[in-house]
C-alpha cells in the first residue's frame, strides 16, 4: 500500500513539473518573439528547462509518462534558441554602431 501511495505521489509530482515546465516554455516561446525584450526570455527558458529536467528524472526513475516533460523541454529549448538569436542580432548591431562611432570620432579628430 505504501509503495502505491509513494508511486502516485511521484507521478503527480512529475506531472506537475511537466505542466509547470510547459507553461514556462510557452511563455519563453511567446516572449522570445518580442523585439528587444525577447532577450530576457532566455532566463525564463533556463528555469523551464531545469524544472522539466527534474521532472524527467523523476519520471524516468519511477517509469512514468514522459511526453509532457519532453514537450516542455522542446518548447523551452526553441524559445531559448529564438531568444539567443535576438541577443546575437542585437550584439551584432551594437558592435557595428560602435565601429561607426569610432570612425566618426577619428574623422572629427582629423578634421580639427
Amino acid at each position: 500500500m505504501t509503495e502505491k501511495l509513494q508511486e502516485k505521489k511521484y507521478q503527480s509530482l512529475s506531472h506537475g513539473l511537466g505542466i509547470t515546465g510547459l507553461i514556462l516554455g510557452i511563455i519563453t516561446l511567446l516572449v522570445s518573439f518580442i523585439p528587444c525584450f525577447g532577450v530576457f526570455a532566455y532566463l525564463i527558458g533556463i528555469v523551464a528547462i531545469l524544472i522539466s529536467l527534474i521532472g524527467l528524472g523523476i519520471a524516468m526513475k519511477f517509469n512514468h509518462a514522459k511526453g509532457l516533460l519532453i514537450g516542455a523541454l522542446i518548447t523551452a529549448f526553441i524559445g531559448c534558441g529564438i531568444a539567443y538569436s535576438q541577443y546575437s542580432a542585437m550584439k551584432g548591431t551594437v558592435d557595428v554602431m560602435e565601429q561607426e562611432m569610432e570612425k566618426l570620432e577619428k574623422e572629427a579628430e582629423n578634421n580639427k
